[in-house]
């Protein structure tokens, strides 16, 4: 048996009008002189079969129409393109060009980590390529050594007459220094 008018208008501002089923009750029209009489009779429709198929019907066309689809999204974006090439704001017709390609895949904004270990060379090749080197070898030849002396397998960089320089703390260079400054603003 189909609905009656005041039937329809309940299931409609339940669903479309998002009403509470009292609400919805006296806006369909039915008289009800308290709330709680509007409640019982709500309640009485929901429990009705017609009503309450036509509510389930009524909210499965609602989400329907409120679902996103790829293809809706792809429609809303091709048309902001042809809006924005219309008013000739081209930066916003490149993003929804980009906003296209994106749901398209043809762009990921996927990061991809790649961790590589890189060996340091060595200063001399081996004479057996495969040959691993101990820790006190390693150490030996690549160990960070004091800026004023060479490693034991460098060569010394300082000429033959140079002399190492004097090693002295940072309070003595402060010292130095203050010095030195004094002495050329002593100067005229």
């Amino acid at each position: 048996m189909p609905l009656n008018t005041r039937q329809e208008r309940f299931a409609q501002n339940l669903v479309a009008k998002a009403m509470n089923a009292t609400a919805a009750y006296k806006a369909a029209g039915y008289a009800a002189k308290t709330d709680a009489t509007a409640r019982a009779g709500a309640s009485e429709l929901l429990t009705n079969p017609e009503v309450k198929a036509r509510v389930a019907e009524l909210q499965a066309k609602a989400s329907q129409r409120n679902e996103i689809t790829v293809d809706a999204i792809l429609r809303e974006l091709d048309e902001a393109r042809l809006g924005a090439m219309m008013t000739n704001q081209y930066g916003a017709a490149v993003q929804a060009s980009l906003g296209r390609a994106k749901i398209a895949g043809l762009i990921t904004d996927k990061a991809e980590l790649l961790t590589t270990v890189l060996r340091k060379p060595l200063r001399e090749p081996l004479r057996e390529p495969n040959r691993q080197m101990s820790l006190q070898e390693w150490e030996r030849r690549f160990k960070p050594t004091s800026a004023t002396q060479p490693s034991q397998d460098e060569p010394d960089a300082r000429p033959n007459n140079a002399q190492p320089p004097d090693e002295i703390g940072i309070a003595e260079a402060i010292r130095r220094s203050e010095a030195a400054r004094r002495a050329r603003s002593n100067q005229p």
